[in-house]
C-alpha cells in the first residue's frame, strides 16, 4: 500500500472517531433530545466513507487545477465581454428611450397642452429629461392633475409607465397612483406605444379626476 493511501485510510479512521467523540459529547450536553442523537452506527461509517472519498479526490482535482491561470484569464475574460454586451445594451435601450419621448409622448403632451388652453386651462409640460416627461394642468389656480410617463428598463424589455397625481380639492390631499397604459396582458414594449394611446389614457384619468374630485 502506498504511503499516500495509508494516510488516507488513518485520516479516515481519525475522522470516524472524532465524530464518535462529538456525538457522545453532544449526547451528554443535550441529553436524549440531541439532533444527533438519530444517528447509528451505519451513518457514522457513511459520514467517515464520504469524508475518505473527499480525501481521495484531492489529488484528482489538483492535478486539473495546473492550469488554474488560463482558467482565471478565461474567467476574467467572459466577465469583460460580458459587461462590454450589457455595456452596448444599455446604450441601445437609451437610446430607444429618447426616441420614445421625442416621437411619442412629448407631442402628445403638446397636442394635449393646447386643446387644454382652449377650455381655461393653464398647462406646463416638462420635457427636459430624455427619459421622463410630464404634463400639469391647473385650474383657477389649484391643480387639478399632474400626468407623468416613466419608463422601467428590464433585461427583456423597456417597460412604460404612466404616474398620475391628484390634489384632492375637499382636504388638500396628494394622492399618487401608478398606471397601466393597455389592459390585459402587460407584455407590451415602448416601441408598441402610439401617441394616440397617451392622450387616450390621459382623458380617462382627466375624467376620473372631473368624476371623483369634485
Amino acid at each position: 500500500m502506498s504511503t499516500t493511501k495509508r494516510k488516507l485510510l488513518s485520516f479516515k479512521d481519525m475522522f470516524s472517531s472524532l465524530v464518535r467523540i462529538n456525538i457522545v459529547n453532544l449526547k451528554l450536553t443535550h441529553g436524549k433530545r440531541s439532533v444527533f442523537s438519530h444517528l447509528n452506527q451505519n451513518s457514522l461509517c457513511d459520514i467517515s466513507q464520504k469524508a475518505f472519498d473527499w480525501a481521495l479526490d484531492v489529488p484528482r482535482k489538483e492535478g486539473k487545477m495546473e492550469n488554474w491561470k488560463k482558467i482565471l484569464a478565461t474567467i476574467l475574460k467572459k466577465q469583460k465581454e460580458d459587461r462590454g454586451e450589457k455595456k452596448i445594451k444599455h446604450s441601445h435601450e437609451r437610446l430607444r428611450v429618447e426616441k420614445f419621448y421625442s416621437t411619442i409622448v412629448n407631442p402628445a403632451f403638446k397636442e394635449l397642452k393646447s386643446e387644454l388652453k382652449k377650455h381655461g386651462r393653464e398647462v406646463e409640460i416638462y420635457t427636459e429629461r430624455r427619459d421622463f416627461a410630464s404634463i400639469i394642468v391647473n385650474f383657477e389656480a389649484e391643480e387639478e392633475l399632474d400626468y407623468s410617463i416613466e419608463v422601467m428598463i428590464s433585461p427583456v424589455r423597456v417597460f412604460p409607465r404612466p404616474v398620475i397625481h391628484y390634489t384632492e380639492w375637499a382636504s388638500s390631499r396628494r394622492l399618487r397612483a401608478e398606471g397601466l397604459l393597455r389592459r390585459g396582458i402587460q407584455d407590451y414594449d415602448i416601441s408598441d406605444i402610439t401617441k394616440e394611446e397617451i392622450i387616450e389614457h390621459f382623458l380617462d384619468e382627466y375624467k376620473n379626476y372631473i368624476k371623483f374630485m369634485h
